[in-house]
């Protein structure tokens, strides 16, 4: 899903936010205790060609991660949850 529709949504930001925060309500809920996560979160005060970089970075994982996917039970594979919705803030 290289360069997501959803990177560039205007209209309807924080309905997206709650949509994503219900979703990741659900997937934590069946997270593996035993398994190693990431958990990153901030409200920070970047340049903005490191802001820049950060947001082609995550969007190159993210592109990187959905091609790597495969099909629901695929042997060899295990089920992974990932939500990103990072954005810069009005000043």
């Amino acid at each position: 899903m290289p360069g997501s529709p959803l990177s560039d949504v205007r209209e309807g930001t924080a309905l997206l936010a709650e949509t994503l925060a219900h979703g990741l309500r659900d997937r934590a809920a069946r997270r593996d205790p035993a398994q190693p996560g990431v958990t990153t979160d901030g409200e920070l005060w970047v340049a903005p060609e490191v802001w820049d970089e950060y947001r082609r970075g995550l969007q190159a994982l993210g592109d990187a991660l959905h091609a790597a996917a495969r099909p629901v039970h695929s042997p060899g594979t295990v089920p992974v949850a990932v939500t990103v919705h990072a954005f810069r803030l009005a000043p």
